[in-house]
Parts: C-alpha cells; sequence; structure tokens
C-alpha cells in the first residue's frame, strides 16, 4: 500500500518495490501538488486517487524513474550490453563517440531529452564547435634524435608502453595522443617539447561522422524503451543526418599489374600479405589472423576461421570473423602458392635464426620472434609504400575492392564473388560494387552485340 506523507504544500507518495539482492527496500516515489483552488474534501479524495493510481504504476513496472541522466545510462547501456554483446573494437568506437555525445547532452535527464538537443549536437559537429584533445606531431627536425638515442624501434615500443605501428605512426609524421608523446620522448630521454609539436584546434565532422552519432544516440534510446527508462525515444523524431554513400577506392586490371611488379623489390613479409589481400580479397583482420594449419597446399585453398584485432588498451586479440558466412574456404592459383611456399621458406630461416624466443603458435604472419602482426602494421607499411608509387592512394581495403571489381569484370557470377568475400548476403556485394556490375553489364551487351553482327554477315 502507497505511503503518503505531507511535506508542505505537497504530498510525497511512496511505494515499495520489493527487496534487492542485499537485503534493501526498494522505494518508488512521486510528489503531487493539489491545485490552489481545490477544498480540502476535494483534495482528500484526489490524493487517495493519485496513491491508488502510483501504486499501479509501480507494481504493473509502468513507472520510470526521472533520475537517470544520458550519461548514467550510456554507461550503464555499455557495461550491460554492448561490451557483453558486441565486438571490443565496435565497444572501442562507441566509447569514442560517446566521449563527445556526453560532453553536450550527458547532464540531461532520459526524460527531458528534447529533439532540438539532438539537433543542436548534430550542428556543432558539423561546424567544429567541438574541440578536440590536444595532439602531437614529431619535429621534422628532431626524428634524428630517435635514431641518436641508440636504442632499436623494438625497444623503444617496449620502453614506452606502446605498440610498435604507433611507433611508426609517430615516426611518419602523424598526429599522436599527449600519452603517446609522453611516452616517446620518455623511452629515448627527450624533452617532449623538443620532439614533439603540440597542437590543438576545432574539427568539422563529415556527414558520415554524424550520422554515426545519430545512429549511436538512437540504439541507445531504444533500449532505454525496451528496459522500460522511458516511453519513447525522441531521436525518432529527429530526421537522420543525411550522408552521401562513400565512394569505392580500387585499382583497375593495368593498375593491379603494375603494383604486382612494384612489390617485387619489397620485403618478402609485407610483399606476400598484400599479394593475398590482391588475389583472394581477404580482410585486413582475416590476413593477420592466418595461421599455416590454414593453408592446403595440395588442394590449393585458404580456410579464414579467426580475425586479430588491435584495440588501444586490451592490445592484440583474436577472436572469431565478422560472421558465419566469414568462415570460409578460398580457392587459390598457383603463383599465389608458389608464393606461400617461398614465404614459409624465407619464415624458416627467421625462426631459426630466433631460437629460443620465437614464439611458435604457427602464424603466417608475425613480427621477429613469431609473435602475431599488428593489422595496423599492414596499414602502416602499405600506405607508406603506396605514396611512393604512381599509383592511385588505394588502401588495405581498397585492395580488397580490388579484388571484387576485377572477378565481376572477368564474368565471375555475383554468388562465387559473395561467397569469396565472406559476404552473408549477395545484395551486399551488388550494393557495394554496383559500378562493377554496370560495367560488366555493359561488356556483355556488346559482346552480345559483336555475336549477332557475325552471324548477319553469314
Amino acid at each position: 500500500m502507497a505511503n503518503v506523507r505531507k511535506r508542505g504544500n505537497s504530498y510525497q507518495i511512496r511505494v515499495s518495490c520489493g527487496f534487492n539482492a542485499d537485503g534493501v527496500q526498494i522505494m518508488e516515489n512521486m510528489t503531487w501538488t493539489p491545485p490552489d483552488n481545490m477544498s480540502p474534501s476535494m483534495e482528500k479524495k484526489e490524493l487517495k486517487k493519485q496513491a491508488v493510481m502510483f501504486e499501479e504504476k509501480v507494481k504493473s513496472g509502468r513507472f520510470l524513474s526521472n533520475d537517470v541522466t544520458f550519461a548514467g545510462f550510456s554507461k550503464m547501456w555499455i557495461e550491460k550490453y554492448a561490451e557483453i554483446e558486441l565486438a571490443p573494437k565496435t565497444v572501442h568506437r562507441y566509447k569514442e563517440l560517446l566521449n563527445r555525445i556526453n560532453a553536450n547532452l550527458g547532464h540531461i535527464k532520459l526524460n527531458k531529452l528534447q529533439p532540438h538537443h539532438f539537433i543542436d549536437l548534430y550542428q556543432k559537429l558539423r561546424q567544429g564547435e567541438e574541440k578536440l584533445a590536444a595532439t602531437y606531431k614529431i619535429r621534422k627536425e628532431s626524428i634524428h634524435l630517435i635514431t641518436d638515442s641508440g636504442l632499436k624501434k623494438t625497444q623503444i615500443s617496449i620502453n614506452a608502453g606502446i605498440a610498435s605501428n604507433t611507433l611508426l605512426n609517430a615516426i611518419s609524421e602523424k598526429v599522436v595522443s599527449e600519452r603517446v608523446s609522453t611516452a616517446i620522448s620518455k623511452a629515448i630521454g627527450c624533452q617532449k617539447e623538443i620532439l614533439f609539436q603540440r597542437s590543438e584546434k576545432n574539427m568539422q565532422l563529415s556527414d558520415r561522422s554524424v550520422l554515426a552519432h545519430h545512429r549511436l544516440i538512437s540504439a541507445i534510446l531504444n533500449d532505454a524503451v525496451e528496459w522500460q527508462m522511458i516511453y519513447d525515444n525522441p531521436v525518432n523524431r529527429v530526421k537522420s543526418p543525411r550522408a552521401k554513400k562513400s565512394d569505392v577506392f580500387y585499382l583497375d586490371d593495368r593498375q593491379a599489374i603494375e603494383l604486382i611488379r612494384l612489390l617485387l623489390d619489397s620485403p618478402i613479409e609485407y610483399r606476400t600479405m598484400i599479394l593475398l589481400i590482391l588475389f583472394i580479397g581477404l580482410r585486413r583482420s582475416e590476413l593477420c589472423g592466418l595461421k599455416w594449419k590454414d593453408i592446403d597446399f595440395f588442394n590449393g585453398t585458404i580456410s579464414v576461421r579467426r580475425s586479430l584485432q588491435y584495440v588501444p588498451g586490451r592490445g592484440l586479440f583474436e577472436k572469431c570473423t565478422k560472421n558465419d558466412s566469414s568462415c570460409r574456404t578460398i580457392s587459390f592459383s598457383k603463383d599465389l602458392n608458389d608464393i606461400l611456399k617461398e614465404y614459409m621458406k624465407w619464415q624458416a630461416k627467421q625462426k631459426e635464426n630466433a631460437g629460443d624466443l620465437w614464439d611458435n603458435q604457427d602464424w603466417i604472419f608475425t613480427t621477429w620472434n613469431g609473435a602475431p602482426i599488428n593489422p595496423d602494421s599492414v596499414t602502416a607499411w602499405f600506405n607508406k609504400f603506396i605514396k611512393s608509387t604512381n599509383l592511385p592512394r588505394v588502401t588495405v581495403h581498397g585492395l580488397r575492392h580490388t579484388n571484387a571489381t576485377l572477378l565481376i569484370g572477368a564474368g565471375v557470377d555475383i554468388r562465387t564473388v559473395a561467397n569469396r568475400l565472406g559476404h552473408s548476403q549477395t545484395s551486399t556485394t551488388t550494393n557495394i560494387y554496383a559500378h562493377a556490375i554496370k560495367s560488366a553489364d555493359k561488356t556483355a551487351a556488346e559482346k552480345l552485340s559483336n555475336v549477332l553482327n557475325r552471324s548477319k554477315s553469314l
């Protein structure tokens, strides 16, 4: 039964919801203030009605707490849903987005969120009104200090407590965080101000990035409705930010041939990795997750069973492939068979040189001691390599697009292409590679026309 207390001109109505796991009674409460012109008898009657209605709401689970802020609920959503159900890399990305979202909306209670809150946030993101954390970029005139320290890059990474690819990014004059710049400077015994240039600026986010914020907010608030924290999702009353479909960048057949020629003078480990992506169409994480037991040299197949990913704060970790269809067996040509065998012989010598230091876990692509390679290292190397050529600035993932585009152009059916790429539905393949399908369709029409024209002359 509801408990009623008079407090000044108002009444506090309290209802018990039982006890929690620690035996503490759970209480919900509301405040009711009678209108000024209400008679004592009417006030008493209405108070009783309010108490009965409130108790019914609480008992039926229709009463929603008014004290939870967006920041508080998003933290609970990450801990009780995202970290359990979603991939670690996805969770890391969501946490990055929430840092920006909560800086604007975190203090607002869930039941007070209005469409204008989201509209204002999206406008700030587009116009670059959100200040980013300070970043640091190595000074060109100071790069030599890393070499002059007398330490190998591997040792600097260990001393600094950072991944080797993070150090490579810093040396390549990419921006890094304050933590990374401080760690590198301490590792070589140099003042940070001498080694790095500090930068602080506002950044306008792309339409796609704004849309990513919108989708995350929508997902969180949809769950808030399901968990009975709010009655409806206020972001549903806001038009979704528009974002153009991103272009798919790839190499044509002549450019792909030129890439293969240029790779001949590259280190064998990176040459083999890039050729595998180009010929097989693997995702970067799938490539790094390959083990020698996944290669069937006799039948000429590669089985994709796992992926290897890196998340700051957690490091490298092994996980299942993106989805069930991503677990697949792909055939490869005799040329690639020979390339893999040549690389296997080279790795055997590396293993012999490392001796007892070799981490024998059967990884195909490794660091100097057999440990799995960071996928970011592949990207860092290839970005540097492609800049040294006259080829278009295609990314590692762009090589996967190149593989699919060339297969479609060669007349391979969409179902086969989708299977090789690990797409669960052919619609995914057709949506991404509509450009290649259109081109192949035009080529088919021209070929048919040539056949019919020849038949007329007979």
